[in-house]
């Protein structure tokens, strides 16, 4: 589930655009020939709500006393923090305020007094990520993330915006162009200094329908590959890149495969499924199709993260699924998964509600409250400590213990 389009970008590169895209043209043009179909689908979400709390008190902010945390590395099928050598389990959070308007660049500088009021909340939540979808490259982010690093959370970043055709596939009318390319090069070019960025998502719930959009599947391993080399020959970190996938039973094991398949310098790196089927506290593992989705997950070889989770078919939401996600059920196979979403918006998903960016104010709704218990009540099975791998063959001995 993308975030509506917006209206102009909140900030501009005073910078020729031609003269910033004369060399990337250049060096691209060769690329930009890829053809292949394949697959993919969303069905439309339920949305309810109830009454509004009033607001209540924001939680105290646990700030890590310095630095930052490690870039997150991959060994077989999974994350690893390199520092501690344990398997990284992601507890995120959709992260992109629009206070019921339009879609602006939530972790810009400009957005301080906005992200200042929101960080502590979701420290207290338990979150270690929070997932951005569109921002502007040519803003600056620096205290962003540096702010991020001091509450050792990481970044999960989209690199599409809905904000201009050029600068997403279109799904009717697939290309790979100079502009939607220029756009993913920035983003690389903004972000890839930063150690707690936990990977770039090429494109989020693309490929959704068994039409024409199937085609746009090709273009996104075309991006996945540029990007890729992009990194490699500018000499940056090795983010890695990733797909977020709707959960449509047309499109979803086609997607699984072509994305993950194949030519390496065009497979992705780790797989994210979004999810939203186990929707009531009387719902199991198994009727919800969690069974089925993990079953299917395990077969991929990537990094597997439910992108987006938190059915409100009910509300308030109980999110019965996080006992299987970071429990017994699943945790072998899935490295966590992102709550959709942090602000409570027409869609009626929040965890929070807050008026405006200015607003200081945040009133913690009772979906808050209800994930952060069970994200508190989680005990994952699967402690996967990294004690001997090698870089170049990615070999991995893993001890499946109770984690502590």
């Amino acid at each position: 589930m993308s975030p509506s389009p917006a209206a102009s970008r909140c900030d501009h590169d005073p910078r020729s655009r031609s003269t910033q895209l004369l060399p990337r043209r250049v060096l691209f043009a060769a690329l930009f020939m890829l053809a292949t179909l394949l697959l993919l689908a969303s069905p439309p979400r339920v949305v309810h709500g109830g009454p509004m709390p009033e607001p209540g008190p924001i939680p105290a902010d646990p700030v890590a006393p310095m630095g930052g945390p490690p870039p997150l590395v991959i060994r077989s099928n999974h994350f690893f923090d390199p520092s501690t050598g344990q398997r990284f389990a992601i507890k995120g959070v959709s992260y992109q305020p629009r206070y019921r308007g339009d879609v602006i660049d939530p972790i810009s500088n400009a957005q301080r007094t906005a992200w200042e009021r929101d960080l502590p909340v979701l420290a207290s939540l338990g979150a270690n990520v929070v997932r951005v979808y569109d921002i502007d490259a040519a803003a600056p982010h620096d205290q962003f993330m540096a702010a991020l690093a001091e509450r050792n959370m990481y970044l999960l970043l989209d690199m599409a915006s809905a904000k201009s055709p050029l600068h997403h596939v279109d799904r009717s009318d697939p290309h790979l162009t100079v502009d939607l390319l220029d756009r993913y090069l920035r983003i690389v070019d903004a972000f890839a200094g930063y150690d707690n960025v936990l990977g770039f998502l090429i494109g989020n719930e693309v490929s959704d329908s068994a039409g024409p959009s199937t085609r746009s599947a090709a273009i996104v391993r075309a991006l996945v590959r540029d990007v890729r080399q992009y990194i490699k020959v500018t000499g940056k970190r090795a983010i890695p890149l990733g797909y977020a996938a709707s959960d449509n039973a047309a499109t979803r094991t086609p997607n699984m495969q072509f994305y993950t398949c194949g030519a390496k310098d065009s497979a992705v790196d780790f797989y994210g499924a979004n999810i939203y089927s186990w929707c009531a506290a009387n719902q199991t593992f198994e009727t919800s199709g969690y069974v089925d989705r993990t079953k299917e997950l395990a077969s991929l070889g990537v990094p597997v993260l439910l992108s987006e989770f938190g059915c409100n078919i009910i509300t308030p939401r109980t999110f019965p699924d996080v006992s299987s996600i970071y429990g017994p059920d699943m945790d072998a196979v899935v490295d966590g998964a992102i709550a959709y979403e942090y602000t409570e918006e027409d869609n009626r998903y929040g965890l929070v509600q807050v008026a405006s960016a200015s607003d200081t104010r945040v009133t913690l709704l009772k979906d808050y409250e209800n994930l952060k218990n069970q994200w508190s009540a989680a005990k994952p099975t699967v402690s996967m400590r990294c004690l001997l791998y090698d870089a170049t063959r990615r070999e991995t001995r893993a001890d499946s213990v109770a984690a502590p």
